[in-house]
């Protein structure tokens, strides 16, 4: 990612219902959830989705990848490739996948679930960009 002094960054944890989201930057460093966006179709959630990067007009939007870890492809696997690719696609931006193992487990608790993990999601890369100007 060529960054500018201070980026935004927005992470996605993609659901077919429900998409948590998170938003970030690379001055402080740290990803903090924002809200659920619930949809009842993928058209619906794509939409609610994007007009959050318009609104945030992030540098880098990042989204959750799932995986098994015997290897086997998940079953949100390609729904979640189709949702990077078309917001790539539909908003000029870059788009970066990235493992979202556990990220359900830890974020468990009472509220915004899938914005936590959304977090966590987007955590992982602010730390990468972090530890690499160092």
């Amino acid at each position: 990612m060529q960054e500018k002094i201070n980026s935004t960054l927005i992470g996605f944890d993609y659901g077919l219902k429900k998409i948590g989201v998170s938003i970030g930057n690379t001055v402080s460093g740290v990803a903090s959830p924002l809200k659920i966006l619930y949809s009842k179709s993928k058209i619906e959630g794509f939409k609610a989705a994007k007009e959050e990067i318009f609104f945030w007009d992030p540098e880098l939007i990042v989204v959750g990848f799932p995986s098994h870890f015997d290897g086997r492809t998940h079953p949100l696997a390609n729904n979640c490739k189709r949702f990077a690719r078309n917001i790539s696609f539909e908003t000029g931006k870059k788009v970066r996948l990235v493992d979202e193992s556990y990220t359900s487990v830890l974020s468990k608790g009472k509220g915004q679930d899938d914005a936590r993990a959304a977090a966590l999601i987007l955590q992982v890369v602010l730390d990468e960009l972090f530890y690499a100007n160092k």
